[in-house]
C-alpha cells in the first residue's frame, strides 16, 4: 500500500540530512536560544516606599488615571508620582502596582478599605493577640505607625495596631 519512506514524509537519505542540519546548529551556537531562558522582566513594583511608607497599594485598571486613583485615596497625583518615581504621570499601566503613601506624618482619620474584616492587635505584628475587629468602612483615628503597621483608635474607644496596607485616608 504505502512505500514506508513515502509515510514518513522523507526521501532517502533526508534523516540524515536531518541530523546533520541539528548537529551543525548546536555545535556553532546558532541553537542556543533554544536552551536559553527568557530574561526576568522587571515587576511593575514601585519600590520608591518601603512596606513602612505605604498605607495602601493600588492595581492599576485599564482606562485609570493617576488624578482619578489620588482623588479616590484622598491624595493629590503629583503625591503619587514621587512617591512611584514615575517620570512622566501620564505614564501609568493596567496591572502597574501603586505605593500609596502615608502623608505629613501620623494623625487624623483613615478608613478599612481593602478588606471585609480586619484584625486589631496589641502590638505591631501578626504575633500579637487581637484586641477586637473592624469592618470594612469603619474609620479609625490615626496614633502612629511602625514598620508597615499603624497604631489606630477605633470608634468603640479601643486602641490597637493594623496592617497599614488595609487603611485608606
Amino acid at each position: 500500500m504505502f512505500n514506508r519512506k513515502e509515510s514518513q514524509g522523507l526521501k532517502p537519505g533526508g534523516r540524515m540530512v536531518c541530523i546533520l542540519l541539528v548537529l551543525l546548529l548546536v555545535g556553532s551556537g546558532a541553537a542556543a536560544w533554544l536552551l536559553t531562558p527568557a530574561p526576568a522582566q522587571a515587576a511593575p513594583v514601585a519600590a520608591a516606599q518601603g512596606a513602612q511608607g505605604c498605607r495602601a497599594y493600588h492595581v492599576v485598571q485599564w482606562g485609570e488615571t493617576l488624578f482619578g486613583i489620588a482623588q479616590r485615596y484622598g491624595t493629590s497625583w503629583p503625591v503619587l508620582a514621587q512617591a512611584n518615581n514615575l517620570s512622566n504621570p501620564d505614564r501609568i499601566y493596567a496591572g502597574q502596582r501603586l505605593c500609596i503613601p502615608y502623608e505629613g506624618g501620623m494623625g487624623g482619620m483613615a478608613v478599612v478599605a481593602n478588606c471585609y474584616y480586619l484584625n486589631m492587635r496589641s502590638g505591631p505584628g501578626i504575633g500579637f493577640a487581637v484586641v477586637h475587629i473592624l469592618s470594612r468602612g469603619t474609620h479609625v483615628q490615626v496614633l502612629g505607625q511602625s514598620a508597615g503597621w499603624v497604631q489606630v483608635r477605633a470608634p468603640v474607644g479601643v486602641v490597637g495596631w493594623v496592617n497599614g496596607h488595609y487603611l485608606a485616608r
